[in-house]
Parts: structure tokens; sequence; C-alpha cells
């Protein structure tokens, strides 16, 4: 039997600091930066980003040039990398200002899109001790199982997480784009473009390219609504994740992962940077 060893994540403390004292959301438009190039690295956005939401404790940076509308989300807290493995992050507008998920008008995207198996491979190799992680380390031929953490294998197995994710994470789900399907390609003609990576301190970085037009935005001049939203893993449960409850003194069911089974997001406000 393989036992998986927890693996230390070098984070970076001073970023996590800053992250405290940006704004919840992000106050009003931006340009987006003249390289900006859609690679999952966050170079050319400056030293930080626009806000960091406490909802979903993401930080985040939303920009426009005269055709696109850009998306940079980032963390670095193992937790919320484990869930957005599990559902995605879910960016929805609504062209009319209108905060209501149920809004027919809406347009949505979500990425990435992973199995199971890939996903809890993706967080063992990271080091991210997961209740599936944990669970499936010890069963032989399981998706993990040739994975043995320690601290001279970090940076290689890191690099293993980066790389299977980058490599399994070939779609995404979309829902109120007029005449296009519910799935698409990452290679795709419609210049919808996503990008992810996770590096060796530990950062998850994604990014995405949305037309304009594809949004029914392009010169308006009225704030638009958006929502960054994590999903429950409940909601679609997908086979082989694991929930953990227990009852308490007074025979009460406690949900062990309550934050990987609830949702969490926010809305904000967006007018076009000129």
């Amino acid at each position: 039997m393989t036992l998986l060893k927890p693996t230390l994540l070098l984070l970076f403390l001073s970023a996590s600091v800053y992250a405290q004292k940006l704004p919840n959301v992000q106050q009003g438009g931006l340009s987006a930066p003249a390289n900006v190039k859609i690679d999952g690295k966050a170079a050319e956005w400056g030293p930080h980003l626009q806000a960091y939401n406490k909802a979903v404790d993401l930080s985040y940076s939303l920009a426009n040039d005269a055709k696109n509308l850009y998306l940079i989300v980032q963390t670095d807290k193992p937790r919320i990398v484990e869930k957005i493995i599990g559902v995605g992050v879910t960016l929805t507008i609504n062209k009319n200002g209108a905060k209501d998920y149920k809004n027919k008008t809406n347009a949505e995207l979500t990425y990435p899109l992973l199995d199971v198996s890939t996903g809890i491979r993706i967080l063992a190799a990271a080091g991210i001790q997961s209740d599936n992680v944990m669970f499936y380390s010890r069963i032989k031929e399981s998706p993990i199982s040739n994975l043995v953490v320690n601290e001279n294998q970090t940076d290689s197995l890191i690099d293993v997480a980066n790389k299977t994710l980058k490599t399994a994470s070939k779609m995404f789900k979309i829902k109120g784009f007029n005449g296009l399907p519910d799935t698409l390609s990452i290679y795709n003609e419609h210049d919808i473009i996503t990008a992810i990576d996770y590096n060796k301190n530990g950062t998850y970085t994604y990014e995405l390219q949305i037309p304009l037009k594809l949004l029914g935005i392009a010169g308006q001049k009225n704030p638009f609504s958006y929502s960054i939203k994590l999903r429950n893993r409940l909601v679609n449960k997908k086979q082989g994740i694991m929930t953990i409850t227990y009852e308490d003194e007074d025979g009460n069911t406690i949900n062990l992962n309550q934050d990987l089974d609830a949702d969490t997001d926010f809305w904000g406000d967006y007018t076009l940077a000129k």
C-alpha cells in the first residue's frame, strides 16, 4: 500500500497579506494591458490584481479593449484550488445589469471541466491533501498510487500537476451564447480563449478572453453586471466525489466539507473602458 506524504507548498505571504487590502469588488472599468496574452501568466497585469473578494476567496481583474473582455483570477489557497479543480470558475455576464442567475439574458462560461480521477491526480501532485487524495492514496491501482511525495520531489511533482491540469482542461461549458453549443473546445473558431497555470509557489492563475460581440456588449455605454461563482460539488455530483459527515453529541449531521459543498459567489458592475 502506497501512502501519500504531505507536501509543503511555498506560498508568498506578502501577496496574501496585500490581497486583503484590495477592494472586495473591482471599482470601475479597466483598459486591458497593451501586451495582454492569454497564457495563464499574470506578468502583464502588474504587481497586483484589482480586487480580492472574500466570498469566493479569489483575487481578480476584469478588463477590456476594443474587441474583447478579459478576466484573470488568482488564488494561492489550497482549499480554493481544490474547489476550482472540482467545479471550475463560472463567469456570468448580463448586458442589462440584472443580477439573477435565472435571467434568460445571461451569458455564462465555466472552466475547467475535469473528471474526478484527473482532479485527484492534479491535487495529489500539488500536495493538496483533500479527502479524495487521502482516500485514493491508500488504494492500489488508484489514480495516484504512483505519486509518493517527498521534499526532493516537490518541484517535479508540481510540474506534473501543472502539465496534467493543462493537458486535461480542453473543454469549457457555456450558456446563453446565441448559436453556440453548450460545450466548446479551447481550440475554437469563436476567439474565446482560456488558459490556466499552477506554479511552484502554489498560485493558481486562470485567464479568459471573450469577444464583446459574443456577449452583446460591443460599444455598450451602460454598465453591465457580472458574477464570479464557484458552484458546490453536489449540484452535478461527479462519480468518485467523497462527502464526509459526522454526528455531533446532539445527533446533528455535520458536513466536514461545507465550504466545498456550498455555492460561493458575488456580483459586480462593469462599464467598458474606452
